[in-house]
């Protein structure tokens, strides 16, 4: 898009024409009543290149809850997001130096994703990562020093890639494990958060927790034999009654209350 500016050039005297581009669509549309079948993930990641990072990588949809979903395992929510272009700068020629920003003035220092695939960032290998900088060992590569600016910057300075304007629901799901004594087994707990967003934007939130232990089977057997007992004892209570109410009619309405007290302690 584009507009006239207010004021002409104090130098030239011509009234210029500022021009405004954008890195994605700015406006588009969406039928939130379709389901994709594929996904690019733009999301970030310690290994992501830089065709990951511009293109996606493509994600098939599973079948879950009747829905068509796209799942990911996760440690942090760094990788539901991605870096903003020209937020970190990365030394282009050499992973010894290191880059403050935007006003560095060393002009190899870059963005390696506005500079592209060339950026010595995307050719340096796993070795490198763990074992430093090629030009100096006691640096860290050029990679580690991107993915650890990335992870210091705060969420809102972060893009958001898997959460997009097209999601009509985004869950998390934690398994959480409370650990038992030596003869007991652990507890397994799901903790599930769920927002969903309608088409004017509105975010409603469902909460969830589900928890479950496994059963022993002298677990089984006990309960077993203590329903039977239960369901014994309360089946004697209108039995009871019944022979109270043929033999003494006068205590009929005692044993009566008795028997019904005794059936419901043995449901209980």
């Amino acid at each position: 898009t584009s507009f006239e500016h207010q004021f002409p050039n104090p130098v030239s005297g011509r009234n210029q024409t500022i021009y405004l581009s954008y890195d994605a669509e700015a406006f588009f549309c969406v039928d939130r009543d379709v389901y994709s079948d594929e996904f690019r993930d733009r999301s970030w990641s310690p290994w992501a290149s830089y065709f990951d990072l511009r293109e996606g990588v493509p994600m098939k949809a599973v079948e879950l809850g009747g829905k068509k979903t796209f799942y990911k395992f996760l440690s942090d929510v760094a990788y539901l997001q991605a870096p903003i272009p020209e937020s970190i700068f990365v030394d282009s020629s050499s992973c010894s130096v290191t880059c403050e920003g935007k006003s560095n003035p060393t002009p190899s220092c870059v963005d390696p994703l506005v500079a592209g695939p060339q950026h010595r960032m995307f050719g340096e290998s796993p070795e490198v990562y763990y074992k430093g900088c090629a030009d100096d060992s006691s640096s860290p590569s050029s990679r580690k020093r991107w993915a650890d600016a990335y992870l210091k910057k705060e969420i809102s300075e972060r893009a958001n890639t898997f959460l997009t304007f097209e999601t009509t629901s985004l869950t998390v799901a934690t398994l959480v494990l409370t650990p038992q004594k030596a003869n007991l087994a652990d507890i397994t707990t799901i903790v599930m958060y769920t927002w969903n967003v309608d088409w004017a934007g509105q975010i409603t939130v469902d909460r969830a927790l589900l928890s479950t232990s496994e059963t022993f089977m002298w677990w089984r057997i006990l309960a077993s034999i203590t329903a039977f007992i239960a369901l014994a004892f309360a089946s004697c209570g209108p039995l009871r009654f019944m022979n109270t109410f043929h033999d003494w009619h006068d205590l009929a309405p005692r044993h009566g209350r008795v028997a019904v007290f005794d059936t419901i302690l043995g449901l209980a």
